[in-house]
């Protein structure tokens, strides 16, 4: 029984960081493109 615990419990963390680990990936993902817009927003400008 404990080594079953033991398995749910990595999936547990494994599933905690990979989800984790999407939400960043993904909140960088929108701040680059929000750079890339306010970058092409001040070029037009300039």
């Amino acid at each position: 029984m404990a080594a079953i615990e033991e398995i749910l419990l990595l999936y547990a963390k494994e599933r905690y960081f990979f989800s984790f680990l999407h939400v960043y990936v993904g909140c960088r993902a929108n701040e680059r493109s929000v750079f890339v817009e306010l970058q092409a927003e001040s070029a037009e400008k300039g």
